[in-house]
């Protein structure tokens, strides 16, 4: 039996180039070398998988790679934040609708253009600062809008608004 410690260095240098490509161009990682080597280092320190060949090492490598990208998407959405206040370039890719990171990106221009140009300038910054705040009674106080209860209708109106527009702009073009 073939254990993490068994294997030939050839196959674990093939397995990091494997897992560069996986983390780079398939998850669309900036740091797809620094993934890797994490990827590797959790494999190095579990001495307890047991391979009957060595095309069974590349599949576990993946699997650590999938909770290795898990874990480093789950890191980016608490520590980075876009200057829009929208955060697309952290967020699960398999939660995107279908779009890759550029599209998204394209998308939340369009949306930010849609609303500063077309909505109310009150119902846009009620939108934008509904981004930050961490409840409705945060939002009311801070743009002065009485209570929460007020401040979740009036969003609520405002996004309503917002989708209306943004249908209306995807038709025309």
């Amino acid at each position: 039996m073939l254990t993490c410690r068994s294997i030939p260095p050839e196959m674990w240098a093939h397995a990091r180039q494997v897992l560069v490509f996986y983390f780079s161009r398939r998850h669309g990682a900036r740091n797809a070398q620094d993934l890797a080597q994490d990827t590797i280092a959790a494999l190095l320190g579990r001495s307890d998988f047991e391979f009957e060949r060595e095309e069974e090492f590349l599949r576990v490598c993946y699997g650590f790679a999938a909770m290795i990208s898990l874990a480093e998407f789950r890191k980016q959405a608490r520590q980075h934040q876009s200057a829009t206040g929208f955060d697309y370039e952290a967020r699960d890719p398999r939660n995107s609708a279908g779009m890759n990171a550029v599209e998204t990106g394209i998308w939340i221009d369009q949306v930010e253009r849609i609303g500063q140009t077309e909505m109310r300038p009150e119902d846009w910054q009620l939108v934008r600062k509904s981004l930050d705040a961490s409840d409705s009674g945060e939002l009311a106080e801070e743009l002065g809008l009485g209570s929460a209860g007020n401040a979740r209708v009036r969003l609520f109106r405002a996004f309503k608004k917002l989708r209306a527009l943004l249908d209306r702009g995807r038709t025309e073009l």
